[in-house]
């Protein structure tokens, strides 16, 4: 059997059990960035390639040698990729970092791995996986962290193997593998429950706090809800999947008589290429009763509810959606700002998921009138508004809104054709419906939005593209109302959605952002016109696995509420019911040994049989763990046994003498070296060496090679 002292400290790992659990935590981190959907392919694709690829390169360790050469200089191009992607790209900061990741845990899987490399790809995935947590917050990250438990025991497990295997400047046995192996699978499967109590008492200590606040740079070239519309966006929408929020009726006449619209906020300032608010930062504010319900205004007459409870899981825009014009909002909010137009926000901080009601007025049988707002109408003189909102018509107070009949200083002399040919000398509503049918019959739905070189985005996509994302065809219809004298604006928000049947509730992803428009009609007040086509909205078409979709996101739904959204309130009643479960254990114990010892009536609640209850439980679970504890300290190193440490003590006694083990000679020449310098210790030094080649290598050759 041969025996080797001399093998360095960092030597490669060659088909380790180590290098098996760190490229396992490898994984998990390269899944949890993939499935956030804001890492881009090319570094996603590369990294997964690495991954697969790193199997194949550990069997050439000279390329891996020469890689390793170079180094340095890799390490200096990754740190000035990560700068140009944080500057000049102007990624948000955990985007840059996890490309910088990404770019050198490649590194580590192409190149040589030593144990403190592999320690290095171990820590790079548990970091991707904390980016991972921080980027996006879903209940794929609990399965997630579920499956990083035990391969993080299992890498650290190896780890200390492989340490102790350095400082005895001896390979693990063979014959030892097997056992280890044994003994790491019982340590994986122990840990999950262990690690799921800890969790439990952490989550009932301590509240849950949202992390992935939006940041700039997150929307670029994505689909979503943005308070403003711009039309010299150029390149590809791509469709963003992640959850804006959940709606739900607490009845079906509720849900059918809802339009499939939720506002967000309104755009009547137009510059020729983009929309925003002209009264931004004018609102008013409002403050709840002691019920917490906000009371906007009076219902006017007529009044038909539309009651709403929605859930809002992207709180980063401090937007209230709703449908119709809202009345009443019950919010765990201080303060709840409303603009003019009738748009709801809040100005405090709140960083986890928000569930609210709104109870909104639905005028009939106009499908939405101003958001639902009312106004002194024509041939009604003297029947005042129940609301505040200024009306747009002249003599009216007109005074502040003249912003809804403004023309951008643009060429307008082909849309102002376009608009007489298809409107002729109609009144107000025929002619926004003309002007609405026309866009949805003679445009065509894209997601490309083309280049950002034109000057006239309106004219340019009324007359060459022809096509286009919805804030095109929103932009254009209410130019074109302008230009034909109808005061309009464009609204920004959500249409549709998806009816998720587990769930009982609609929900409304970012793909389903969308941009309309509101005309204000003589005699009738704001109506809502859509010229999008159809055809292109709502949710996505249905696949084979539709059905798993839909539970998967109800399971987001759930984990949300349940982990994401649990606070102060939530925290006190789950203590709560922990008492009242061992209380109601408690009890059962008592009554089951009253019944064993032959009592005839039923022990009460607060009966003194039950006081030793406890201290039973505690006199069987001591024992269990002073045994574990003995077992444990009698097991000693994993790596070595009483020969082994016997063995060591007499090398560090000589080396103190003077006399120290040299890296080049084995066991036994080290030994004769002992015995030809002090022949008294022959009877000691002897069987110390043979039973540590017994106990390492199964044999007490006295002959050894140096390999």
């Amino acid at each position: 059997m041969s025996f080797h002292f001399g093998k360095k400290e960092s030597m490669p790992l060659v088909r380790s059990p180590l290098l098996w659990s760190v490229r396992g935590v490898a994984a998990l981190g390269l899944s949890a960035l993939t499935l956030t959907g804001e890492i881009g392919v090319g570094y996603l694709a590369a990294a997964w390639c690495l991954w697969i690829l790193s199997w194949v390169i550990d069997r050439f360790p000279q390329q891996q040698e020469k890689l390793r050469r170079y180094e340095t200089s890799i390490v200096v191009v990754i740190i000035a990729a990560f700068l140009f992607d944080f500057f000049m790209k102007q990624n948000t900061l955990f985007i840059s970092l996890s490309h910088f990741l990404l770019l050198f845990q490649m590194l580590k899987l192409a190149g040589r791995k030593t144990r403190s490399d592999a320690m290095q790809i171990f820590l790079f995935g548990f970091f991707q996986l904390l980016a991972a947590c921080t980027l996006s917050v879903n209940v794929w990250h609990a399965i997630i962290l579920l499956l990083l438990i035990p391969n993080a025991t299992a890498a650290l497990f190896w780890n200390y193997v492989e340490q102790e295997s350095e400082k005895a400047h001896q390979p693990v046995p063979q014959t030892a593998l097997r056992p280890f192996r044994r003994l790491t699978l019982g340590m994986c499967l122990s840990a999950v429950p262990i690690n799921l109590a800890l969790t439990l008492s952490v989550f009932i200590l301590f509240p849950r706090l949202k992390l992935n606040v939006s940041m700039p740079g997150f929307d670029t070239g994505r689909s979503g809800y943005i308070d403003q519309v711009n039309l010299l966006q150029s390149g590809n929408l791509s469709n963003d999947n992640s959850t804006v929020l959940w709606l739900a009726f607490p009845s079906e006449q509720d849900h059918q008589a809802w339009n499939g619209y939720l506002r967000g906020t309104t755009l009547d300032l137009f510059d020729g290429r983009q929309w925003s608010s002209s009264k931004a930062g004018s609102s008013t504010p409002f403050l709840a009763d002691s019920n917490g319900v906000f009371t906007l205004s009076r219902p006017s007459s007529g009044f038909k509810p539309l009651h709403q409870m929605i859930t809002l899981i992207n709180t980063s825009g401090s937007t209230l959606f709703a449908a119709g014009l809202p009345v009443q909002v019950v919010a765990p909010l201080q303060i709840v700002q409303r603009e003019m137009s009738g748009c709801l926000h809040w100005n405090s901080a709140w960083r986890r998921p928000l569930r609210y009601q709104v109870l909104s007025d639905v005028q009939t049988p106009l499908p939405l009138l101003g958001g639902g707002w009312p106004q002194a109408r024509r041939g009604s003189a003297g029947n005042q508004s129940p609301l505040p909102y200024p009306s747009p018509e002249k003599g009216e107070g007109t005074t502040g809104n003249e912003e809804l009949l403004q023309i951008p200083n643009i060429p307008i002399t082909r849309i102002q054709a376009l608009t007489r040919s298809i409107t002729g000398r109609s009144s107000d509503a025929p002619a926004a419906l003309a002007i609405e049918n026309y866009l949805r019959t003679h445009m065509q739905y894209s997601t490309e939005m083309g280049t950002s070189g034109s000057s006239n985005p309106v004219e340019d996509f009324l007359f060459v593209k022809r096509r286009g994302p919805c804030g095109p065809f929103a932009s254009a219809m209410a130019l074109m109302l302008r230009v034909q004298g109808i005061p309009s604006r464009v609204v920004a928000g959500y249409y549709k959605g998806e009816w998720n049947e587990p769930a009982g509730q609609v929900l409304i992803r970012e793909r389903d952002a969308h941009a309309w428009v509101e005309a204000w009609i003589a005699g009738k007040g704001w109506m809502t016109f859509d010229p999008t086509p159809r055809g292109t909205l709502g949710g996505a078409e249905s696949h084979a696995w539709h059905s798993f979709q839909q539970y998967w996101d109800y399971l987001g739904f759930k984990w949300d509420k349940l982990v994401v959204e649990y606070d102060l309130y939530a925290q006190i009643k789950a203590l709560e019911s922990v008492r009242d479960t061992s209380e109601k254990v408690n009890n059962r114990i008592a009554q089951w040994w009253w019944k064993r010892t032959g009592g005839k009536t039923q022990p009460s609640p607060g009966s003194k049989h039950r006081r030793w209850i406890r201290p039973l439980c505690w006199a069987l679970i001591l024992p269990l763990f002073f045994l574990v504890f003995t077992l444990r300290h009698r097991s000693g190193s994993l790596c070595e046994d009483t020969a082994v440490r016997r063995y060591r003590g007499i090398l560090q006694q000589f080396a103190r003498k003077g006399m120290p083990k040299k890296l080049s000679e084995t066991g036994w020449e080290f030994a004769r070296r002992v015995i030809a310098r002090w022949p008294d210790q022959s009877s000691i030094v002897m069987p110390v060496t043979g039973n540590y080649y017994q106990a390492r290598f199964a044999s007490p050759e006295q002959e050894g090679t140096i390999s």
